[in-house]
């Protein structure tokens, strides 16, 4: 065997690795900053939203939302 030759393969093999892992980390981070978005609107939602009326249409209820928006001034 040539051991020049697998010892050129492992450290192109090396550098394509070490290149996935930060592509791997920087899609963690872009996942978790998203992650982290998306609670804090979930958790305002709530907040900024209530029920103002319940019909049934059809036998389904049908809720009609209103925010704090959406109130006259």
């Amino acid at each position: 065997m040539d051991h020049e030759k697998i010892s050129a393969e492992l450290d192109v093999l090396r550098e394509f690795i070490d290149f996935v892992n930060r592509q791997v980390g920087v899609y963690c981070d872009c996942l978790s900053g998203f992650q982290r978005n998306k609670v804090r609107v979930e958790r305002q939602m709530p907040l900024l939203q209530r029920p103002s009326s319940l019909h049934i249409v059809d036998g389904q209820p049908v809720i009609i939302w209103a925010s704090v928006e959406d109130r006259p001034t």
